[in-house]
């Protein structure tokens, strides 16, 4: 059995071997493998070196000793808690000292012993004094009024925006609309303008009957707010409210319409 010709030699049959072409193909394999196996060594040489050198050839790391810090709470001082109050050191104060009579014990004597000095205070002497083993001055005793307590203040009763019985203008809703039509008029601004709507105003019927805190809650500007507060500054007083038998405060929205009649 022939050896099967190389196909390189096919190819170059009756060709120039001497052609660079011929000698590349011809160990083109074998510098493929050889190349592989060199880029392999250097590749695996590449990763392995850094652990080669740290395991066998570099020095070990130091590692750094563990430091402790202490800390002693009890000396920080806490910014946000007040310092406690400097108790105020009270001076002793001085014993008042009461005024005293000598009293004399009973004592039976002969009458030649007896001094005329020696006698029992009076009633009188007594009035201011007190009965003791001697006779002294007193210190004065100053009496020193202790501050009034102040009365706790009632506190101001709940206003109510409900009531079964609700607060009402005197005479009625229609007393309440001839009130306004005596006290509302048109500023001439509103009036130019051709404004018209409704004005809501927020007020307290007291338990009294006297309104307070006005409020504007939605207005119309051009004056007319304030033709609305001061028709109310000049409302008589109101029915209160009552809640549970007795009259309480209460808020309430009245609206107050502006229209322009018709020429």
């Amino acid at each position: 059995m022939t050896d099967r010709p190389d196909f390189d030699y096919i190819v170059f049959e009756d060709r120039n071997k001497e052609y660079g072409a011929f000698h590349l193909r011809k160990y083109y394999k074998n510098s493929v493998l050889t190349g592989f196996i060199v880029a392999a060594l250097v590749f695996t040489s590449a990763l392995s070196a850094p652990l080669i050198y740290t395991r066998y050839l570099g020095s070990k790391p130091v590692q750094d000793e563990d430091k402790v810090i202490v800390v002693d709470m009890l000396a920080i001082e806490d910014p946000f808690v007040p310092p406690p109050p400097e108790e105020e050191i009270k001076q002793p104060e001085k014993p008042v000292e009461t005024a005293t009579v000598k009293n004399l014990e009973l004592e039976v004597k002969p009458d030649a012993e007896v001094r005329n000095e020696e006698v029992p205070p009076t009633d009188e002497e007594l009035t201011d004094k007190q009965s003791g083993a001697e006779t002294k001055e007193g210190s004065d005793i100053v009496q020193v009024a202790p501050d009034p307590v102040p009365e706790p203040k009632p506190e101001p009763p709940k206003i109510e925006t409900w009531a079964p019985e609700m607060p009402e203008f005197p005479g009625g809703p229609s007393q309440l609309l001839k009130f306004f039509s005596n006290y509302l008029e048109y500023t001439e601004r509103a009036e130019a303008e051709g404004i018209q709507g409704t004005i809501r105003v927020s007020f307290v019927v007291n338990i009294d009957g006297t309104i307070t805190d006005v409020k504007i809650v939605k207005g119309l500007g051009y004056g007319l707010d304030e033709q609305v507060l001061k028709a109310f500054k000049r409302m008589p007083k109101w029915k209160p409210a009552r809640k549970g038998g007795k009259a309480v405060p209460l808020r309430m929205v009245s609206p107050v319409v502006f229209t322009l009649e018709d020429n």
